[in-house]
């Protein structure tokens, strides 16, 4: 039997990879056990798959994604929702933080501009702007909701 390694990640750093990830558990896996032994990296994603699961029932409440989920919608600006589709991403950064959030996933708050571009690259990011732009779904908001687990009935319907 392998020895427990030290150092493993707690819960509110697993629920912050998890999170930046998109609830992506082999990206949160890859982000907290870069250049960690197999070892590491096999309790790591036990404890991650763990904490994905805590996320999907009894914490759930605390996922930034949960007001999409509860199907509670921002939709951003049309001006400054232009602005950032003009710019093809170029120039994203923190001032146009809600803007992307909001038309990615109808919400205020969740991972980093920096980690999404982790996750998507900027064309995927751009093309879902611009399917959200053009007929107001949110493809990655889809995408994001199924790693976080089962999806309600009311958002399937919303996210179509």
């Amino acid at each position: 039997m392998d020895a427990y390694p030290a150092g493993l990640p707690g819960l509110n750093a697993i629920v912050a990879a998890l999170g930046n990830s998109c609830d992506a558990e082999q990206a949160a896996i890859d982000t907290l056990g870069a250049g960690r032994s197999a070892t590491y990296r096999r309790f790591l994603a036990e404890r991650v798959t763990a904490v994905g699961r805590w996320l999907r029932t009894a914490g759930r409440r605390t996922r930034w994604i949960e007001p999409a989920v509860r199907g509670t919608f921002r939709d951003p600006e049309p001006h400054r929702l232009a602005a950032v589709v003009d710019s093809g991403l170029a120039e994203a950064g923190r001032r146009d933080y809600p803007v992307l959030m909001r038309a990615l996933f109808g919400t205020d708050r969740g991972p980093a501009f920096a980690s999404l571009r982790a996750v998507f690259s900027d064309t995927q990011l751009l093309e879902a702007v611009k399917t959200f732009r053009d007929t107001g779904e949110r493809p990655l908001l889809s995408w994001a909701v199924r790693q976080a687990g089962e999806v309600p009935a009311r958002l399937e319907e919303a996210m179509r």
